[in-house]
C-alpha cells in the first residue's frame, strides 16, 4: 500500500482538511499520514474558532512521518501563518523527495478568513516555487494577480500570468463562474482546459480539498500529473453527485460512493 502526506487542519465537522483527506486516501486504496497546522472548530454551518499548532509541533510532525514512512506524494492546505509556512519552505528547499499539490486556502467555504495577509505574500512568493502543482480558484487567484476573472479568456490569461511569476504549474479551479465549469491546467508549455456540465446539488463543503487530495491519491497510484487531475475532477464529480446532507448547512461529499459504483 503506497502511503501519502496531508499537511493541513483539522476540520472537527469532517468534511475538509484532514478529515476530509484521510477519508480521500482510503476510498482510493492509500495510507495516510498527516501533519496538522491548525484546529478548528467548525461544523457545516460556520467555523467558531481556530487554534494554530506551533510551528515547533508543525515540524515535529513532519521530522517524525518523514522518518519512518516512504512517502509517494503529498498535500498542503490550510497552512495558518508564517511560521509554519517558514517551515514548511525550509524542508522543501533542503529534503523535497517526492511530489507536493499546494491547495492554496484564503477563505473557508463558509466564510471564514484562514490566513494573514503576511502568510498570503510569503507562501506565493516563496512556497509556490517549491511545489509541483498549485490549485487556486478563481478568487484566490484574483489575489495572487491582482486582476479581476470574469470570463474563460480571463481564466487563461491569469493562469500564464500566474506562472510567468511563479515558475510552476497551476490548475485554475472554474467553479465559481455562473457558466459550466471549466478548470485550466498551465504547466508553461501547455495549457489544457477540463471542461464539464454544472452539476445542480446543493452548495457543498471540502471540494478544493477534496480535488488536491485526490490528484496526490493519484500521483501515488502512478499517473501522470494531467492524468491524475482527469481522474480526480471525475472523482469528485462522483462525490457531489452523491453529496450528503449530514448536518444543518452545506451538504458534504460522499467519496466512498464514488469509487464503489
Amino acid at each position: 500500500m503506497k502511503s501519502v502526506l496531508t499537511i493541513a487542519g483539522s476540520d472537527s465537522g469532517g468534511g475538509a482538511g484532514i478529515q476530509g483527506d484521510l477519508k480521500i486516501f482510503s476510498a482510493l486504496g492509500l495510507y495516510g499520514t498527516t501533519v496538522i497546522t491548525a484546529i478548528t472548530a467548525q461544523n457545516t454551518q460556520k467555523i467558531t474558532s481556530i487554534y494554530g499548532i506551533p510551528s515547533s509541533i508543525v515540524k515535529d510532525q513532519l521530522d517524525a512521518v518523514l522518518e519512518d514512512f516512504n512517502i509517494s506524494s503529498g498535500k498542503i492546505g490550510m497552512v495558518y501563518n508564517q511560521d509554519i509556512i517558514e517551515i514548511l519552505i525550509e524542508h522543501l528547499k533542503n529534503n523535497k523527495s517526492f511530489p507536493v499539490v499546494l491547495d492554496p486556502m484564503i477563505i473557508s467555504s463558509t466564510g471564514t478568513t484562514l490566513i494573514s495577509e503576511s502568510a498570503i505574500t510569503l507562501m506565493k512568493n516563496d512556497l509556490f516555487p517549491l511545489v509541483d502543482l498549485v490549485t487556486p480558484n478563481i478568487p484566490e487567484m484574483e489575489i495572487y494577480i491582482d486582476q479581476k476573472i470574469l470570463t474563460l479568456d480571463d481564466m487563461k490569461q491569469s493562469v500564464e500570468i500566474f506562472f510567468d511569476k511563479i515558475h510552476t504549474p497551476v490548475l485554475l479551479k472554474g467553479g465559481h463562474r455562473q457558466e459550466d465549469p471549466t478548470d485550466i491546467y498551465f504547466d508553461g508549455r501547455k495549457l489544457k482546459l477540463y471542461s464539464e456540465k454544472k452539476i445542480d446539488v446543493h452548495e457543498t463543503h471540502g471540494t478544493g480539498c477534496a480535488l488536491s487530495s485526490a490528484i496526490i491519491s493519484y500521483i501515488a497510484l502512478g499517473e501522470t500529473m494531467e492524468q491524475a487531475i482527469l481522474l480526480a475532477k471525475d472523482f469528485v464529480t462522483k462525490s457531489l453527485k452523491t453529496s450528503l446532507k449530514i448536518g444543518k448547512g452545506l451538504y458534504s461529499l460522499n467519496c466512498f460512493k464514488s469509487v464503489n459504483d
